[in-house]
């Protein structure tokens, strides 16, 4: 009967530890202060046009896109994204809304947007 329950608890420590770390260790959504949020919206802009369709390489991220560790960034009509965790076609991570956008990041069953502060949103793309 011993055997038989400790391969029972076996079994779980995957599930345990799955769920573990989709609840405690995927990337928070970070606080982003008023003036931070300024320097996003200001970053982003200054990329637009130029850099649309581009990733834009970690040498020419400005502190305050470093302050965050973004995995990769890129900008699109729509605003700059700074991908924080991304597996296979899902990511998630910073979204900046260009001021010359006429887009509102609205969700949807595959994507969502929360705000964060001004411009500065968290959002999530289900792949």
């Amino acid at each position: 009967m011993k055997s038989r329950n400790a391969v029972f608890v076996f079994a779980f420590i995957p599930v345990i530890l799955a769920v573990t770390w989709f609840l405690f260790l995927r990337s928070p959504m970070p606080d982003i202060s008023n003036e931070q949020a300024a320097e996003l919206g200001s970053t982003a802009d200054a990329w637009y046009p130029g850099r649309v369709g581009q990733t834009i390489p970690e040498s020419e991220w400005p502190p305050v896109v470093k302050r965050l560790r973004p995995r990769s960034v890129y900008v699109t009509q729509e605003g700059a994204f700074l991908v924080k965790e991304q597996s296979g076609a899902s990511e998630r991570g910073v979204f900046v809304h260009l001021t010359v956008s006429a887009f509102q990041p609205t969700s949807n069953e595959t994507r969502s947007y929360r705000l964060i502060n001004d411009r500065v949103y968290w959002y999530e793309i289900k792949g």
